[in-house]
């Protein structure tokens, strides 16, 4: 499962789940501006279309990992702070940054969404 108790971190290659308490917009923004190539994916544990997403994002990091950084934010008991901070209305949102710009954002209400459909959206924006 790509959730766990609050004070546990996500097991995966090089995302990262952010402590939902204590993560501040700040260091969200850090992590975006520290490195060249970022997809940030916010997420809900009870959100049907986020368990459906997660296992995609989590193959994609394993296949692109050092290129490219991927952090996974799990906002259940902050969602309204991320959603105002980051300006998404819905979970899961995955947003790609390119030195510190947006790119791209994306959610997946239905199923359309693909491993090849967001593999494709680093090609064009990450080269």
């Amino acid at each position: 499962m790509f959730w766990q108790e609050e004070s546990e971190k996500k097991v995966g290659v090089t995302s990262e789940v952010i402590e939902k308490k204590k993560e501040k917009t700040n260091d969200v923004q850090m992590f975006i501006n520290q490195h060249e190539r970022v997809v940030v994916m916010f997420t809900l544990t009870y959100c049907p279309y986020c368990r459906y997403l997660q296992p995609l994002f989590d193959q994609l990091e394993k296949k692109i990992s050092g290129s490219v950084h991927f952090k996974t934010i799990v906002i259940d008991n902050k969602k309204d702070f991320y959603k105002n901070a980051f300006n998404f209305k819905t979970a899961p949102m995955v947003i790609y940054y390119k030195n510190g710009k947006e790119q791209k954002r994306h959610g997946s209400d239905n199923k359309a969404m693909t491993l090849g459909k967001m593999r494709g959206y680093i090609k064009s924006f990450f080269g």
